[in-house]
């Protein structure tokens, strides 16, 4: 119940109340014997610590969870470690190889137990990495077969997550008609869901397009 609680107070951008959830879950699940519960209550708690911006704590625990999902022999929460695992090693330590090499084992064993969420997981976390290489045609291809996958699940708050991913990187490179067809999608998904913090930054988004296009009193309107 904790580790389900941790994942609402996420989708709430309670990330405060998410790690509390999330530490006091794990706790139980330590003085228990479901080691697979135990392995899986610490991807979970992972998610509030990198957010929080405690990615060397994160690391710890994805660390320690991979090493008891292996034990167990649980490949979805083996799969979901490395990933999360491959995204804090770039945050954290800007080592590009090694979380290509987490993220790779991922996807390989994602396709070959048909887990499709883990595929899309790993087909964003590839996009992240290529695109801190600076590879954007590598990562729009990434982002894009992500979406597709995340699409077939029924996973939409993931698809719009991606769109986004996609719209900030073709701002980035000044597509700003690629962006802004994105923008506009996912403004409108991220306000129907509640999520304000992301609706007040695709304004901020929208806002550096308008400055990039020479419109100064449009930009601080939506400021």
């Amino acid at each position: 119940a904790l580790r389900g609680l941790t994942r609402l107070y996420l989708s709430l951008g309670d990330n405060a109340d998410a790690r509390r959830a999330a530490e006091e879950s794990v706790a139980l699940y330590r003085q228990s014997q479901d080691r697979r519960g135990l392995a899986f209550a610490l991807v979970v708690l992972a998610y509030p610590l990198e957010l929080l911006g405690e990615r060397v704590q994160a690391e710890a625990v994805l660390q320690e969870s991979n090493a008891i999902a292996r034990a167990e022999g649980d490949v979805y929460v083996i799969c979901r470690s490395l990933n999360i695992l491959a995204r804090v090693t770039v945050d954290l330590r800007r080592d590009l190889d090694l979380a290509r090499r987490y993220v790779e084992e991922s996807l390989r064993l994602a396709k070959e137990a048909g887990l499709r969420n883990q595929e899309a997981q790993s087909w964003e976390i590839l996009g992240t990495i290529a695109r801190h290489a600076q590879d954007y045609a590598e990562a729009r291809e990434h982002f894009q077969e992500s979406v597709r996958a995340y699409q077939e699940v029924g996973a939409t708050f993931n698809v719009i997550l991606e769109k986004s991913n996609l719209a900030h990187m073709e701002r980035q490179l000044g597509n700003y008609s690629s962006a802004l067809e994105y923008y506009r999608q996912t403004i409108v998904a991220f306000r129907d869901i509640g999520q304000m913090g992301a609706v007040s930054h695709q304004l901020e988004c929208f806002g550096f397009i308008a400055l990039a296009q020479d419109q100064p009193e449009r930009a601080l309107q939506l400021l």
